[in-house]
């Protein structure tokens, strides 16, 4: 994932994360998304039983629990509640961010923060346009779609 100039559209472009084929089930994109529902206090259901997407859920794979909440958190939203995370998603995540310090220049590193409904969280867009965000371990990771090394 990565952006140029404003930060405000970086997002409106991105790849798809889904747990279907080709969705970057297993990814360092889909633990940023994580993250971000962690931020928004996202529920779903298990058995008819409400639940929270916890910190301890992030972990880069986007199974049954994550598609759930991912729908849950796409309805509040008034987005199509497909399950799916592509731009559209992501673009509606995008209008949470916030400048903290640095520069939206091309080539300078920019630090954003997220305000979600239940918790903040930094990101640093670096200097080469690439976000890089703390997993649940507070590690700091690069968010992209061919690799996964969140946990």
């Amino acid at each position: 994932m990565r952006g140029y100039d404003k930060y405000s559209d970086d997002w409106d472009d991105e790849g798809v994360l889904s747990n279907g084929p080709g969705g970057h089930t297993n990814s360092n994109a889909t633990c940023l998304w994580q993250k971000i529902m962690w931020a928004e206090g996202v529920k779903f259901k298990i058995n008819n039983v409400s639940q929270q997407f916890t910190r301890n859920m992030i972990d880069g794979n986007f199974g049954l629990n994550t598609n759930r909440a991912t729908r849950n958190l796409q309805a509040t939203w008034d987005l199509s509640p497909d399950g799916e995370v592509g731009g559209g998603t992501f673009g509606r995540a995008a209008d949470n961010l916030y400048k903290e310090s640095g520069s939206t220049d091309r080539g300078e590193r920019l630090v954003l923060g997220y305000k979600g409904k239940v918790h903040t969280f930094t990101l640093i867009r670096n200097a080469e346009g690439k976000y890089v965000f703390k997993d649940r371990y507070d590690d700091w990771r690069q968010a992209g779609y061919d690799y996964h090394s969140c946990g």
